[in-house]
């Protein structure tokens, strides 16, 4: 068999020689494999974290040569992300790739005392993948909605967990490629979502989107505040952290009036305040309040 024979069997995603390969696992020879394990890391069959053998920065500068040196990168990008979705269909290895990752035996790694990126956050820190990653995490999200546990390998306190680790994968990053792709297919999921996830996700709006994202939330959040009650609380603890433009404050502001609280003077803010009691769920009713007095009293010390 000749070189470019044997290239074509091990496929456009591979890094590493034969001789400097690790065990062979189900995942080795999937294009998933085939571009993390030669870059740096061991994945697990869900009974164990995602295993690093490099540090992570090493290891996602490693996966980024290799879709940019591909001569079809998207659709590279395209194959990983599928062989990704079939990995993460188990919902054992999916909960693992959410969690923190560990240094593999041997391995010249610094962080070995816990605080490593999970596989899903390494990924997002990839520009080439964090589109796709993103998408798959928010589709998976929509799928962890019912939490019966005999849809999944999961016990009911993991599945109630999922939905929060997905969140969180998202928030924080250092860099967001296509953020307005990002803030629509994120609030695409707010509308079908259930209240509890609902909350969670709104509560994150300010720590996924970037600053260029945050006019187009608030205004998403206004429409859905206007057709769902039960999130006051959520919108204006989010609200109150997204940097909005002059004119989308105003447009908020006439729409909320909670959130007026934060630009009126200390002789208004009462009236406007006992004046939107009303339309708080018994649920959101010491959120609001809390909010208003911690208004109130931030005011007043000025």
């Amino acid at each position: 068999m000749g070189k470019n024979a044997r290239r074509r069997r091990r496929g456009g995603l591979d890094g590493a020689p034969a001789s400097k390969r690790r065990k062979r696992t189900e995942w080795t020879d999937s294009p998933l494999g085939r571009a993390v394990e030669p870059a740096g890391l061991v994945l697990s069959d869900g009974t164990e974290p995602n295993k690093l053998t490099v540090e992570p920065a090493i290891f996602q500068k490693k996966l980024s040569a290799l879709f940019r040196r591909h001569p079809n990168t998207q659709e590279a990008v395209d194959e990983f992300t599928e062989s990704l979705k079939k990995y993460t269909d188990n919902s054992v290895r999916f909960r693992q790739a959410l969690l923190p990752t560990s240094v593999a035996d041997g391995a010249d790694v610094m962080s070995r005392s816990g605080g490593l990126d999970s596989l899903m956050r390494q990924l997002l820190s990839v520009d080439y993948l964090q589109p796709s990653v993103a998408h798959l995490l928010l589709l998976r999200l929509s799928s962890y909605m019912d939490t019966e546990p005999s849809s999944h390998s999961l016990n009911t306190r993991e599945l109630c967990q999922m939905p929060a680790l997905i969140i969180n994968q998202l928030r924080w990053l250092d860099h967001i490629v296509n953020g307005k792709d990002l803030c629509r297919e994120l609030l695409e999921v707010v509308g079908v979502a259930p209240v509890e996830i609902q909350r969670e996700i709104v509560t994150a709006i300010p720590e996924i989107l970037d600053d260029a994202q945050h006019n187009n939330a608030a205004l998403e959040l206004k429409s859905l505040l206007q057709s769902n009650s039960g999130l006051m609380a959520a919108t204006i603890d989010a609200m109150s952290s997204l940097n909005l433009s002059f004119d989308i404050e105003a447009e908020v502001s006439r729409t909320i009036p909670i959130y007026c609280c934060l630009h009126l003077q200390n002789t208004q803010v009462l009236d406007v305040a006992m004046g939107c009691l009303g339309t708080a769920s018994v649920a959101d009713l010491p959120l609001v309040l809390r909010f208003i007095m911690q208004q109130v009293n931030s005011k007043s010390a000025v």
